[in-house]
């Protein structure tokens, strides 16, 4: 996995992943597997893998939070996960099917839905309609910094 800086245009190779959650300062979160079914693992600054967590499949998580604590998934629930130890946080009821949803901020998810886009508050479960997106988002996106 080949991770690109584009302010910068410093790219990093991390070997031990091949699908990435996200990236943040000091770490890459992702999957060894890339048919999306592996453990999930975490890469710090040095290169070192520690696993986050076995039992979490891969397919489940969508991406990590922007601050790095939290893994979301959207498959009729909407689920967050410690992004530290894979301990399953919370799950509301969101109207996630196949559709993409991605962090909009570290409290926020946005989710493209057969209604429309979604904003769901990480800590509260709310729901509120998000004005003026684009068409669509692309569940490849990630969003984060690469790490040095």
């Amino acid at each position: 996995m080949i991770i690109t800086d584009f302010e910068t245009g410093g790219a990093r190779t991390i070997p031990k992943l091949c699908v990435v959650f996200g990236v943040t300062r000091d770490k890459v979160v992702g999957s060894r597997e890339c048919h999306y079914d592996g453990a999930i693992i975490s890469v710090d600054n040095r290169g070192k893998a520690r696993t986050v967590a076995e039992y979490i499949d891969a397919d489940d998580v969508k991406s990590l939070s922007p601050d790095g604590k939290l893994l979301m998934g959207c498959h009729g629930l909407i689920t967050f996960w410690d992004a530290t130890t894979g301990a399953r946080i919370r799950d509301f009821p969101a109207p996630c099917g196949d559709e993409v949803a991605q962090w909009l901020d570290d409290r926020r998810v946005i989710v493209d839905s057969t209604r429309g886009f979604l904003i769901i508050d990480v800590r509260t479960g709310a729901l509120t309609k998000a004005p003026d997106l684009p068409d669509h988002l692309d569940h490849r996106m990630v969003i984060g910094v690469v790490p040095e």
